[in-house]
């Protein structure tokens, strides 16, 4: 129930190393989620599975500064009635059953509050 509230998407690149991690995360922990969406800030030929976003750039340094938020409105204008919307790297391994029930088990209304969950292993 919760798995299908639920939208997915990473960060990924045309470039390497990033274009074979996103492919093996499309491979793998993406297959069967119907609310996932590949996005990337490179310019992407039109049959590419990647979406191209533009990057928020930040005017102070001249570079790209807290360009995962370019997403969010995009997961929001594709899955405008998801629950949760789960944004990683393509680095990143999900296990999107083992997180929906996890949230599952959180209070009602838990979905209208802003929360960070993860662990990072190196």
């Amino acid at each position: 129930k919760t798995l299908s509230r639920m939208a997915f998407s990473i960060t990924t690149s045309l470039k390497e190393p990033y274009s074979t991690r996103g492919e093996v995360a499309k491979q793998s922990w993406y297959q069967g989620i119907s609310r996932f969406q590949a996005f990337t800030f490179d310019a992407v030929p039109e049959s590419d599975w990647r979406q191209h976003v533009p990057e928020i750039m930040d005017e102070n340094h001249g570079r790209a500064f807290g360009s995962n938020l370019a997403l969010i409105p995009e997961m929001l204008r594709l899955w405008p009635n998801s629950s949760w919307y789960v944004q990683s790297d393509d680095d990143t391994m999900l296990f999107p059953a083992m997180l929906a029930a996890r949230l599952s088990r959180l209070p009602d209304g838990a979905e209208h509050m802003p929360m960070l969950l993860g662990k990072c292993v190196a």
